[in-house]
């Protein structure tokens, strides 16, 4: 008789744009009160993961992201996986006009909640759609950024998804990557397998060959987990 023999899939990877989806339509609220002093982080292990690692991370992130735009009044700009909108709002506030990509309804419906909320609504567009579906079928913007995206894109989408960012952007674009090499980023990746979900992580030299052939320079901020990058045209 034949034994059965034990077949390990990576199915549960296979659908993973559809996981990422149905995550942050589950988990959308929770993620939204992470920028708040009231986060919602469930016990005490919770508490000071959020304390001590996510708040820091999320804090250093918003400020560089804003440090690499620098004066966006009057610009308009994409906000690709906007989540809750805390940046497009932002971008209102400091005088822009932003759309708001996300393939998250609760997200999208979360953004426009916080922006009426925040007096912003008039400058403030959110789409619930597939971001590459999106830049083929939009007009050019004055910026872009991707803040929180890339940790969910699969190695062989990474640079397809980054080229798209640079086809609709008439100017920088400012992409938040996870660092690899760093405390937590085991775990972090544990707990997400947990969720049906793989993460993926970055070093400089990976971040160097996604933007290989571009035409644009880099510029790093260091926020401790996690990089802040501006690409821009070298004109020299």
């Amino acid at each position: 008789m034949t034994p059965r023999r034990t077949v390990v899939s990576d199915s549960r990877f296979r659908n993973q744009e559809a996981n990422v989806k149905d995550y942050f339509e589950e988990i959308a609220r929770t993620f939204d009160s992470y920028y708040r002093e009231d986060a919602d982080t469930k016990g005490l292990v919770g508490r000071m993961a959020h304390r001590f690692f996510r708040r820091p991370g999320l804090a250093c992130r918003f400020d560089a992201t804003f440090r690499l735009l620098k004066d966006i009044r009057g610009k308009h700009i994409l906000d690709v996986g906007c989540g809750s909108g805390v940046y497009a709002i932002e971008i209102a506030r400091r005088g822009g006009s932003v759309t708001g990509v996300d393939v998250a309804s609760e997200m999208i419906e979360l953004s426009r909640e916080n922006a009426s909320r925040a007096g912003m609504a008039q400058n403030c567009t959110f789409v619930q759609m597939d971001l590459i579906e999106f830049c083929d079928s939009t007009k050019s913007f004055d910026a872009v950024i991707a803040i929180g995206l890339f940790d969910y894109i699969k190695p062989d989408k990474q640079k397809l998804v980054l080229d798209r960012l640079f086809s609709v952007s008439t100017g920088d674009v400012v992409v938040a990557f996870p660092k690899k090499w760093v405390p937590g980023a085991l775990a972090r990746k544990l707990w997400f397998f947990h969720k049906k979900l793989d993460v993926y992580y970055f070093t400089r030299s990976r971040i160097r060959k996604l933007c290989q052939g571009s035409g644009r320079a880099v510029e790093y901020v260091n926020c401790g987990p996690l990089w802040c990058v501006r690409f821009y045209r070298d004109s020299f």
